[in-house]
């Protein structure tokens, strides 16, 4: 069984420069469809088995702010059991 992946942006937001932060934020929680800010800080933190379309499109987002896709993820292993 492939191993399940949690992936971070909260790196690459780090990475933003202070002028554009709301900015980023605003675009990234537009994508993603969020309606609360505390889903989208929870996305932010913990998105487990990304599809590879939206780490794309999310990386695209943040190259708009000058992050290289390098700069932008924190990828762990979800281990069995636990939510990560």
């Amino acid at each position: 069984m492939a191993k399940r992946k949690n992936y971070s942006f909260l790196k690459g937001c780090g990475k933003v420069c202070k002028e554009h932060y709301s900015q980023l934020n605003s675009d990234l929680k537009e994508y993603l469809g969020c309606k609360s800010d505390q889903y989208y800080y929870l996305k932010r933190k913990r998105y487990i088995d990304m599809p590879e379309h939206i780490k794309k499109d999310i990386e695209e987002i943040f190259s708009k702010y000058g992050v290289e896709p390098d700069d932008v993820w924190i990828i762990t292993d979800v281990e069995d059991g636990k939510r990560n």
